[in-house]
């Protein structure tokens, strides 16, 4: 799938790739990348490998980025699963609810 720009944004290949017959799609990216799929409510399924040590400055920030969300009630929230161990990581593993009315604010069931 060719799109105009080097680094498209989610509205011209998400659309793309749906067309095209892709229905799952796992994402590996920088932290721009993965807040710009969960704003959009692009998400539905979240692997976070947590490993034992830390990184990060500005030049390598957290696995996500900025969502615009502040305070708890604006918080994106995910079904997690029960941790798995990995070695000395951890595996974390959950859903975004399926509907926009829940994805953003919405109380855990």
């Amino acid at each position: 799938i060719a799109c105009a720009a080097a680094r498209p944004e989610q509205p011209e290949y998400l659309p793309a790739l749906r067309g095209a017959g892709v229905r799952a799609l796992l994402v590996e990216g920088g932290a721009q990348v993965h807040a710009n799929l969960i704003a959009q409510l692009a998400a539905d399924e979240l692997f976070l490998y947590v490993a034992g040590c830390m990184l990060g400055d500005d030049a390598a920030p957290a696995w996500c980025g900025p969502l615009g969300a502040q305070h708890l009630d604006d918080a994106y929230r995910v079904r997690l699963d029960p941790p798995q161990m990995i070695g000395e990581d951890v595996l974390l593993h959950g859903w975004f609810p399926p509907a926009p009315a829940l994805a953003r604010g919405a109380e855990r069931k």
